[in-house]
């Protein structure tokens, strides 16, 4: 009795806080314990970032600490980064001009969890830190939509100049199923980085390739810490020897482009020119700037 008596009156106290006024948690009486209703915060974020719902006309800008809600759809303009910690410990990042929509997110506890993000267009990387039950994770890239546990993948969605719709996949650590439009799957293996194209006319390509050893380690960028430092995203495949064509306004870029530049537009992480200019001092130079911009 004086246990159950406890419980309920810790859960007066709390619906009585600011934080229940903004129906940001919930008691869940079987579990006899709060569950955030609300799926991740901002930990890092650069330039302009906004959140709407869907359907909405309303955006919000997001700043450090804002909370993201399942069905928000994610915005980052030019020259834009966004980190998120979710509540199950994954972290998110979106790279420049990017949409992500939360589809579904049922949170019960880090290692319980229902979760469905789309990437619209744009650059991403989740690393999922707790494993989840089969069939509960799915995150879709472009075309392809793959079931995931416990792994830390990267992503592109983008429109090439021509129509050619392309999806890429990139894995760094557990195993994923892709699935891709034409009804097929396969299995990736650490390391592996799938290319999907889809042209207008229905003609589909699937391409699976391992990466180099020092490739994914640059990936992996072990030095830096998740918490205060964007880590890289992958480089964009350039698919036909075309250019991305930026749906938002429509211009034509170049994301192979090895200028600093590019990489601060279009979230291009130039390739290595020499030892003394490669993509640890890019990061360093991204993640300083952030820092300037934080404290300030």
């Amino acid at each position: 009795m004086t246990i159950k008596l406890s419980i309920f009156t810790i859960f007066v106290c709390l619906l009585s806080s600011p934080c229940f006024a903004q129906k940001e948690f919930e008691f869940d009486p079987v579990a006899s314990k709060v569950i955030p209703k609300y799926l991740g915060e901002v930990i890092l974020v650069k330039g302009n970032v906004t959140a709407k719902k869907k359907g909405a006309d309303r955006k919000v800008k997001l700043k450090m600490g804002t909370k993201l809600w399942p069905q928000d759809i994610v915005e980052t303009k030019g020259r834009s980064f966004l980190k998120v910690l979710m509540v199950d410990d994954t972290y998110l990042t979106l790279g420049p001009k990017s949409v992500m929509d939360f589809k579904k997110f049922k949170f019960k506890a880090k290692n319980d969890r229902i979760m469905d993000v789309n990437l619209l267009r744009g650059k991403m990387r989740m690393h999922f830190r707790k494993k989840a039950k089969e069939g509960d994770l799915r995150v879709r890239v472009g075309e392809v939509s793959m079931g995931v546990r416990g792994t830390e993948i990267m992503g592109n969605s983008f429109i090439t100049k021509s129509g050619t719709k392309v999806s890429q996949v990139a894995l760094l650590r557990g195993s994923v199923m892709a699935e891709f439009p034409n009804g097929s799957s396969k299995i990736l293996s650490p390391g592996d980085h799938s290319v999907t194209t889809l042209r207008l006319n229905g003609q589909q390509d699937n391409k699976v390739a391992p990466m180099d050893k020092a490739e994914v380690m640059k990936y992996l960028s072990l030095q830096a810490d998740p918490s205060k430092d964007f880590k890289p995203l992958l480089d964009f495949y350039k698919a036909l020897d075309e250019m991305v064509i930026d749906r938002t306004s429509g211009n034509r870029v170049d994301p192979e482009s090895n200028t600093e530049d590019s990489m601060k537009d279009d979230g291009g992480w130039p390739a290595p020119k020499s030892k003394k200019q490669n993509w640890r001092n890019s990061l360093q130079k991204l993640n300083n700037r952030l820092q300037e911009n934080n404290a300030d």
